[in-house]
């Protein structure tokens, strides 16, 4: 049977490792996060252009 000094130290260490392995998992996250807001921004902006290129080319139809 463990003694309690070491039953302590081994709770403490699998409380370490899974606090590591959380922090990991969110690094993961904020980066897939970032990744996304890029894309969002990329590909919003590539609407804008291709409404704005619209816009142009009925105006150039309707006159």
């Amino acid at each position: 049977m463990m003694s309690l000094n070491e039953l302590t130290a081994r709770l403490s260490r699998i409380e370490a490792e899974k606090t590591t392995s959380l922090e990991s998992q969110l690094e993961v996250i904020r980066l897939e996060r970032d990744s996304l807001k890029t894309s969002n921004a990329r590909l919003t902006d590539q609407l804008s252009h291709a409404r704005n290129d619209a816009k142009q080319v009925q105006n150039t139809t309707d006159g």
